[in-house]
């Protein structure tokens, strides 16, 4: 097949796949990803299964699906949802979701597409996170497309517009739906906020006219929110050090998120589909001038994903500790309230640096923002 200008991004095409599969049954890793995902089934058996794997469609709808749903048996309560009733099923939508594990968010999502009886969707797979050709095979079998870590302003606006003309071109011409998160990286205070950025990116493939630039992309906000945040201790350790100088990531780090975010215990998970950016929603937007227009409608998005985002007693407990009040001492009993108390001075242990006040007062916020946020468009 002749080459495409997406060929360095684009996740595989189903002749690939094939490859591909070969090259994950006789890697090594497999037997350790089988140990934790798989352990019911034996090595030559999960080869097997592996070698005769034909498609991406296969490949996301029997190992992914089998390997979330394990995921999710294991470290949740189950994942609730709602809204899914907006997804057009003959359309294809640019999911833009609030982020809260590397993997998690994305993957339940194409559990919960499919258990509706959705074609799974694309998703955005970060340059940093493609550790090497085990991992590579299995993000673009799992229909994810590369996300390029831009090291200055030229590479960033280069691969800005390609990643724009991609995304245009998937929703447009291959009419297929992809998730991308709504920022860059996870949200490591809790405080889910549209990046300006990220909106301005998406407008570079899509001509002058802000309207029609946005509506052809079918815009639709997730909101997906956790009992217990994953990864706790490494998100206020990160924000903590940030707030003090540069973050420098360790070699590894991002692997050990991964494994930290699959293996965390997560209580009760909720996806929530928002509705889809509207003309009127672009009309108010564009009513703005210049990169006011992209801050008004990263604000509408953040509202719908503020609206539908589930809080749990965690996040009500935090906001009364926070605020020193009692406000939402209904939500939960005193026996739970020490409970949290307890969970919460256990994770403050475990974060190495800083003081202990300006710790707790980062655990709180990281589980109270999102009350916070509800609250502001109350």
């Amino acid at each position: 097949m002749s080459i495409t200008r997406f060929d360095d991004i684009r996740p595989y095409y189903d002749h690939e796949v094939k490859e591909a599969m070969q090259r994950i049954a006789e890697n090594p890793l497999l037997d350790v990803v089988r140990q934790k995902i798989f352990p019911q089934l034996p090595l030559e058996v999960l080869k097997d299964k592996v070698k005769n794997t034909r498609s991406t469609y296969e490949f996301q709808t029997t190992f992914m699906y089998m390997a979330m749903n394990t995921i999710l048996a294991e470290t949740t309560l189950g994942c609730t949802t709602s809204g899914f009733e907006r997804i057009k099923p003959k359309g294809a939508h640019i999911f833009l979701a609030n982020h809260r594990d590397i993997i998690l968010d994305s993957g339940i999502l194409q559990v919960k597409l499919h258990d509706f009886g959705l074609e799974c969707s694309e998703m955005s797979f970060g340059s940093n996170l493609m550790m090497n050709e085990f991992v590579v095979d299995i993000g673009k079998s799992n229909k994810m497309y590369k996300t390029i870590r831009a090291t200055n302003k030229k590479e960033l606006i280069e691969n800005s517009r390609h990643l724009s003309d991609y995304l245009r071109h998937t929703i447009t011409e291959k009419h297929s739906s992809t998730w991308i998160a709504h920022r860059n990286g996870r949200s490591k205070d809790g405080d889910d906020r549209t990046e300006p950025g990220l909106l301005r990116m998406l407008s570079m493939s899509g001509g002058k006219d802000f309207i029609s630039c946005f509506l052809e992309l079918n815009i639709t906000p997730i909101s997906v929110s956790y009992e217990y945040e994953p990864c706790t201790v490494e998100k206020i350790r990160e924000i903590y050090i940030s707030s003090k100088m540069p973050y420098v990531k360790a070699p590894g780090e991002d692997l050990k998120s991964i494994i930290s975010g699959v293996q965390g215990y997560k209580g009760g998970m909720h996806l929530a589909i928002g509705q889809t950016v509207s003309k009127e929603m672009l009309e108010e937007a564009n009513s703005f001038v210049g990169s006011k227009k992209y801050l008004q409608l990263a604000a509408l998005i953040d509202r719908e994903i503020f609206k539908n985002y589930k809080l749990w007693k965690t996040n009500f407990m935090a906001y009364d500790i926070l605020m020193k009040s009692g406000e939402y001492s209904e939500k939960y009993s005193q026996e739970e309230m020490e409970g949290f108390t307890e969970y919460m001075k256990k994770t403050i242990e475990k974060v190495v640096e800083g003081p202990r006040e300006e710790i707790e007062n980062l655990f709180l916020k990281l589980y109270a923002n999102p009350v916070i946020n509800k609250k502001s468009i109350e």
